[in-house]
Formats: C-alpha cells, structure tokens, sequence
C-alpha cells in the first residue's frame, strides 16, 4: 500500500498532528509520504491507495483549500480519510470537506479532529483549548493513522459496511465573525527585499510591485499577512473586533466547551479562570513579527 497525507497548516498543530498520523501510518505500509498543500502536485495522486488530507477549520473548509480540492484531477474510487484540528467550531469541517472529496469520486474512509490552541488576532490568550496538541493528541492520532490503514485493507477486501456515511450538512452561521479592516504603509515596507506577504497570502492576492499597490483591505479574515511582518507596516485595529470575539468566548464558547467536556469529547488544560480574557492574541504577541511562516514538508 502506498499512502499520501496532505495538509496544511498555519500555526503549526495541523502540520503536527498530520506528522503524528504519518508516524502511524509509515510503519505498517510500503510507503507513506506527507507534504503541504503548497508543494503537492495534484497529477501525483493516482500513484497512491490511500490519501489523508487535513486542514484547520476555519468556520469549515479554508477557503484556499476548497480551491485547490475543486481543481484537483478527478480521483474515482481512490480511498481517503481526513482531519482537522479546531478551537471550538469543528463540526462544520468535515461535511464540507467530505463534500469537497466526494465530488471528486473519492471514498472516504474515516474522519478525526481534535481540539487545539487558537491562534487568531481576536482570541484570548492564554485560550480555551490551549496546551493542545499534547502527547495523549499525538499518540491519538498515530493511532488514528494506523486505524485508516486497516479499515482500507478491510474495504479493499470487499467490506463496504465500514465506509461511514455522508455527513449532514451543518446549519448556516447566525453570526458572521468580525473583521479588522488592514491597510500597508509603505514607509515602512521593506519590499521588494521582504516578499513575506506575497509569498505566503493564501490566496495569492497581493501585489507591491504596482502603483498603487494591490493590497485588499478585506479578505480571507486569516490576518497571516499581518501576523509575519517583520516592520509592522500592515496596519489593522483589532480592538473593536477582538471585543466582539471576546464576548463569545466568554458565553458561547465557553459553555459549548464546558458541554463536551462534560461529554468526554475534550480534556480541558487551561482553567477558565486563567483564560486571559483581557488579552487577545494581538495584545500578548504585540511585536513583529507575531509569527513566522512554519516549516514545509
């Protein structure tokens, strides 16, 4: 058998679970390789049996990921299984995503997510979910990987009653998340030295070598462009958002939270009362940059 994980990721749990999957999986099969969206070449697929894709849930499928899984070569019959990793709003990842796979004529053979740290400009921190993934998540999820490789070779073998069905389809959104509006300042842009923000803009829509330069003051609510500036020139005003975002946390997520827990769907590393309700992620990580781009396989 020869296995393919796919993923990508942003703050690093997804690239770390899909690593912990490959662990699983590379031991028991011929061969298992793992790369990130950005570096797969779609026309490879055909020469693998099994292929895992996961991503983060942002309020489903990134929409970047949807694009690429929409131009992806149709795969009839080829087995799949997917994951993600998620602050609270998981659920609405997998539908999408299996509908994404289905209408490419793949089988999916199983799904998994797991809760994880947030890191998002209007999120408080320390969060929720912090402290996530931990080694019980990664040693899950080589399990995880292990599982998918049996139940392929039991399907292969004629048992279809082990393909889950097609999950419902999730309720709309009530509530759309709050935006920041951004703008660049050029003077303090380092381009054309610094491409950070060309190269890693998910959807591949900033352009500085025009005048006036292509930088949209909304999109993908990803904040990436500005989390990786090493100046600060992308300029946004997280408050009025990150107030909103706070709010829901403290109500919403917090008692959807506490419900799947009580469920024993999530073991709760962070206390509410160390929750840091008062600092979202851009207070507590206000120098740039706030990140850098993790590595790729």
């Amino acid at each position: 058998m020869k296995c393919l994980i796919v993923y990508f990721s942003q703050s690093g749990n997804t690239q770390r679970m899909a690593r912990a999957i490959h662990s699983g999986i590379a031991p028991v099969v011929d061969l298992c390789d793992i790369t990130s969206f950005s570096n797969i070449d779609m026309n490879e697929l055909s020469g693998y049996d099994l292929i895992g894709v996961g991503s983060p849930c942002w309020d489903g499928v990134p929409f970047h990921i949807e694009r690429i899984l929409r131009d992806m070569p149709p795969q009839p019959g080829r087995q799949t299984f997917t994951f993600c990793t998620h602050g609270v709003m998981g659920f609405r990842f997998l539908p999408n995503m299996v509908k994404l796979l289905n209408e490419k004529g793949m089988v999916v053979i199983g799904s998994r997510d797991w809760y994880c740290s947030v890191s998002h400009p209007l999120i408080p921190k320390p969060y929720l979910t912090d402290g996530h993934p931990d080694a019980t998540d990664l040693e899950e999820a080589a399990q995880f990987g292990r599982d998918m490789v049996h139940t392929s070779t039991l399907i292969k073998q004629g048992d279809s009653s082990l393909i889950p069905p097609i999950p419902p389809m999730p309720a709309p959104r009530t509530l759309s998340r709050p935006l920041s509006p951004k703008h660049i300042n050029l003077a303090k842009c380092l381009y054309p030295k610094c491409r950070l923000c060309i190269d890693n803009c998910r959807l591949k829509i900033i352009d500085l070598s025009v005048s006036p330069p292509v930088f949209p003051s909304e999109c993908l609510p990803c904040y990436f462009c500005e989390f990786i500036c090493p100046t600060g020139a992308i300029e946004t005003d997280y408050a009025p958002a990150a107030k909103i975002e706070g709010e829901r946390a403290k109500t919403m997520f917090k008692d959807t939270l506490k419900r799947v827990e009580e469920e024993g769907h999530f073991r709760r590393l962070v206390a509410v009362e160390d929750v840091g309700w008062d600092t979202p992620y851009y207070i507590a990580n206000n120098s740039h940059p706030r990140c850098v781009p993790i590595d790729k396989d």
